[in-house]
């Protein structure tokens, strides 16, 4: 038994890879709202895009409060937030793949943050934590 679970605490690794989805949701809304605004102002002025834009924008904000939820009801132990957290990062895996294959390199930064975290909730301390 790790250090964590003598203590009472949340493992290390968890912590860790809350950290990452805490700037993950607030980079998410981020991006999700200048997305949307985006789209209010490509419809102001009769562009075609704006409803993809907006779609966009508001699959972002979606990703954003699964991923704040899932973060703060970690601590709690509950058992869906392993799930959804692994879900939505293999997900983002899938979303920076195909960046990646559309020449945006830097989207194997989003791939090693996600993987990370599948790691870390995938771990035998995560196991036992949600258990």
């Amino acid at each position: 038994m790790t250090t964590a679970q003598t203590t009472g605490g949340l493992p290390k690794p968890l912590r860790t890879a809350l950290v990452l989805i805490v700037l993950q949701a607030v980079l998410n809304v981020l991006g999700g709202l200048l997305l949307l605004v985006s789209a209010s102002d490509e419809a102001d002025h009769g562009g075609d895009s704006a409803g993809t834009l907006a779609l966009l924008g508001w699959v972002s904000v979606i990703v954003a409060l699964l991923l704040a939820g899932s973060a703060a009801a970690t601590p709690g132990r509950r058992a869906w937030v392993r799930t959804t957290v692994i879900a939505v990062e293999a997900l983002s895996i899938l979303g920076s793949v195909v960046s990646l294959f559309s020449g945006a390199y830097t989207a194997v930064i989003g791939i090693a943050i996600a993987a990370f975290i599948i790691r870390a909730y995938l771990s035998e301390d995560a196991k036992r934590w949600f258990a």
